[in-house]
């Protein structure tokens, strides 16, 4: 679905079983052309070619529905960049919203660990969690967990995120490590995925 707007429009995905959906804003450059399989077919026959718009209502009743980009101007540098930053993140919300993105997070340390709590005050949605990490600091480090985003710990050092945003899903991540980044010397810290760091030596 796109929403008309002076700045540009609003497309939402959203996955029928489920429910859920996510929105991106689109230039008004780049043009959007929803196609399902039987009007793509028809206009094929009729010499249409297989580029012929379908309305949206049909799109969406079809099985299989094809969503088309293209931008006003190839030929300019920035509608090119933006056509495939829009193809990369629509394709990426759909597969978000099909089996969601997962990142892991790992704690390399003595005492580290982390712990899901309810947030105590002025959460940013209903029943929203918070991670209490113990980071080597005197004092516990807390992280919200955004809306959307599911944690799981499955042991103390362990956290697996899990959503269909993937840019919500990785900023988590990179929050939860700038609390404690990997240090080259004890090789200690907080890893995303399979992050790695070589050792060093320390002064002698």
């Amino acid at each position: 679905m796109a929403s008309g707007d002076p700045q540009g429009r609003v497309l939402t995905v959203t996955h029928r079983r489920s429910n859920k959906s996510l929105s991106l804003p689109i230039p008004n450059f780049v043009q959007l052309n929803f196609a399902d399989e039987a009007s793509t077919a028809a206009a094929a026959a009729a010499g249409a070619g297989a580029g012929a718009a379908a309305p949206a209502a049909a799109a969406a009743a079809s099985g299989t529905t094809t969503l088309q980009l293209a931008v006003t101007d190839p030929s300019d540098k920035k509608q090119k960049q933006m056509w495939g930053t829009t193809r990369t993140l629509i394709a990426n919300m759909v597969r978000g919203l099909t089996e969601e993105f997962t990142v892991l997070v790992h704690f390399e340390g003595v005492g580290y660990r982390a712990a899901l709590a309810p947030v105590p005050t002025a959460p940013d949605y209903p029943g929203q969690q918070q991670l209490v990490m113990r980071l080597g600091y005197c004092n516990d480090m807390i992280e919200r967990v955004p809306f959307g985003v599911s944690v799981r710990i499955p042991s103390a050092q362990r956290l697996v995120l899990q959503g269909p945003d993937l840019q919500v899903v990785t900023q988590l991540a990179a929050k939860i490590r700038a609390h404690r980044p990997p240090e080259p010397y004890n090789q200690k810290g907080v890893f995303v995925g399979d992050e790695t760091i070589a050792k060093k030596e320390g002064k002698r």
